[in-house]
């Protein structure tokens, strides 16, 4: 069961450019919120394999609240419990279902593919990464 733990670990590795990209939204002055339906275990290494998680201001592990996305009590308890509008708030996400979750509750639901992408459907949004050079 170790062996099978350990090679899952391994397997999971963030998008590419999905670091640099948290990195430059950082320096825009937009909040940054995780929350992720992984284990504990799997969180952890996650944040271990990339440097993002230190910019973000908080990271919700759905399992730990005992709510998994796409249920919109875990999303509106995101919201209440860091103070975020749901009208003023982008969700990324790669699942459609926790996308359909998150627009059910009123948040901006885009899909996430790549880093590009999600780059630029904040800016259709109207993020501004002019100044983002982190």
């Amino acid at each position: 069961m170790e062996r099978l733990v350990a090679e899952l670990l391994a397997s999971l590795t963030p998008v590419e450019g999905t670091a640099a990209l948290v990195r430059r939204l950082a320096v825009t002055g937009c909040r940054l919120v995780g929350i992720s339906d992984n284990v504990r275990k799997i969180a952890v290494h996650l944040e271990a394999a990339s440097d993002f998680r230190p910019r973000l201001e908080a990271a919700v592990i759905s399992a730990e609240i005992g709510l998994l996305k796409p249920d919109p009590r875990s999303l509106r308890r995101l919201l209440a419990d860091h103070g975020l509008v749901a009208g003023e708030t982008v969700f990324l996400d790669d699942l459609a279902g926790d996308l359909r979750g998150a627009d059910g509750v009123g948040m901006q639901a885009r899909r996430f593919t790549d880093a590009r992408q999600a780059e630029h459907d904040l800016r259709a949004l109207g993020v501004t990464f002019d100044q983002a050079t982190a």
